[in-house]
């Protein structure tokens, strides 16, 4: 089932439920609630991202109606334990925009085994750079054991999913994933990041 209209797979599973499920006889539990509302928020960004419409609103809505505690899943959601943070810093540190409002973060593996964070660990600062000023498009590029790369696509508007198709990879338009063999690669894909950033801003403009 794919329907890019929607902001995320919860806020899908959520309509199934409401308009489906919920008909049936079907129940929904507070956890099962609780992580579907996760889902939408991490998706849509803390409902800032342009994937956000009124339809995800109802679908928070059919949510918390099951009595999600949200101060205690905001808590949970975006707590992180103290080397994670101290990798954060470092990466904010050396973190570049460019002319078209494109920011890469690479994180080798020596970084990760000095601060002793994993590859998946690493996903949780996939969002450091988001409140950047004048940034539309960001790449997270993380090595791992074999020498490749791990590839985490974000934009505030210039289409990203048709970029990481083209590297083993696929998402959302504005959200994806894909992989890098090299480090020619991962600057290719930067290329082609500028390249969408350059073409929206002359939309926009």
């Amino acid at each position: 089932m794919v329907d890019t209209s929607y902001s995320s797979t919860s806020e899908m599973i959520t309509r199934w439920f409401e308009e489906t499920a919920k008909p049936n006889g079907w129940k929904m539990n507070q956890t099962s609630a609780r992580v579907l509302y996760a889902g939408i928020v991490g998706d849509t960004g803390r409902f800032r991202h342009p994937n956000t419409t009124e339809h995800t609103f109802r679908a928070a809505g059919v949510l918390m109606e099951q009595g999600i505690d949200l101060p205690e899943l905001f808590r949970n959601l975006y707590r992180k334990p103290l080397p994670l943070l101290r990798l954060e810093g470092e990466l904010l540190r050396t973190v570049s925009l460019s002319e078209y409002g494109v920011a890469a973060i690479r994180v080798s593996d020596e970084q990760l085994k000095q601060y002793e964070v994993t590859v998946n660990e690493s996903s949780a600062l996939v969002n450091a750079v988001s409140d950047l000023e004048g940034l539309l498009t960001w790449g997270m590029f993380v090595e791992q054991e074999d020498g490749t790369y791990r590839v985490r696509l974000r934009s505030k508007g210039p289409i990203v999913n048709t970029i990481a198709e083209k590297h083993n990879g696929g998402g959302h338009p504005l959200a994806a994933g894909a992989s890098a063999n090299s480090k020619e690669e991962i600057d290719t894909i930067i290329a082609e990041l500028n390249e969408a950033a350059k073409k929206f801003n002359s939309k926009t403009q």
